[in-house]
């Protein structure tokens, strides 16, 4: 199988919570921006945006829940000085459309490109999408879940977790489909794993290692629970494919 991946090229920022950053040599890919009080720095962000900002800026919003989405992405402190900012946002998100002039907005399984990117969309088990993104620039194949997870509620009824279940499963086969018959190999993935589902916080996750094996993987989806990620590094089956994360705007870079 091809790999679609220079990681001498590539750096991964996790921001907070489900909000990610990707760093290539000619972009920069924020995925997901979302703060709490207090438990991101964002003077550091902006900082770090800044010290970027030469680079093609995109930002991908998988939906619009409050965890996901802030229209402080659309502030200028947040945007590339050379003016190549451009948005990619879930359909839900439509009163957003005209906040930029570079604004695409999607729905599940569709393909496109935005400039030197080309992403596909897949579904979710919430709300909007979850993005399949190629770099053109140094052809790194990045996956973000948004809220595309096994979502295994201890009050949901069996026969809604069993649902649930096949809902997800379903999805990750789609993902899995498209790979396979593309003869790739997904470079990073963002998977959650929410310690809001107590033991079974690591179904997803788990899931995806085995069925989409990426070369890397990274958590989502844990807002300040960060020794969950540390968790599933120690019990996973492949634990040097799995970064955990130990703090706000930790950086990590990428090498064959």
């Amino acid at each position: 199988m091809k790999s679609y991946n220079q990681y001498n090229k590539l750096k991964v920022t996790h921001i907070f919570h489900s909000g990610v950053i990707v760093e290539t040599e000619k972009n920069l890919l924020i995925i997901d921006y979302y703060y709490e009080k207090d438990a991101l720095n964002k003077k550091e962000l902006l900082v770090y945006l800044k010290q970027q900002a030469h680079k093609d800026f995109y930002y991908f919003v998988t939906h619009g829940h409050a965890d996901h989405f802030t229209d402080e992405i659309f502030d200028p402190p947040y945007q590339s000085s050379k003016s190549n900012t451009r948005y990619i946002l879930s359909e839900d998100l439509v009163s957003y459309k005209n906040s930029h002039p570079n604004t695409t907005l999607c729905r599940p399984y569709q393909s496109f490109n935005v400039g030197g990117l080309s992403i596909t969309t897949f579904g979710s088990t919430d709300l909007g999408v979850s993005y399949l993104i190629k770099d053109n620039s140094c052809d790194a194949l990045i996956f973000h879940s948004g809220d595309l997870n096994w979502w295994h509620w201890s009050h949901f009824t069996p026969d809604e977790q069993l649902q649930e279940k096949k809902d997800f499963l379903e999805e990750l086969q789609k993902l899995k489909d498209y790979i396979v018959q593309r003869k790739v190999i997904l470079d990073i993935a963002f998977v959650p794993v929410d310690p809001r589902l107590k033991e079974f916080y690591q179904l997803a996750a788990n899931a995806f290692l085995k069925e989409i094996q990426p070369k890397k993987m990274f958590p989502l989806h844990f807002r300040e629970h960060y020794k969950i990620t540390k968790k599933f590094k120690e019990q996973c089956s492949v634990p040097d494919k799995f970064e955990s994360v130990a703090h706000s705007m930790e950086t990590y870079s990428l090498q064959d």
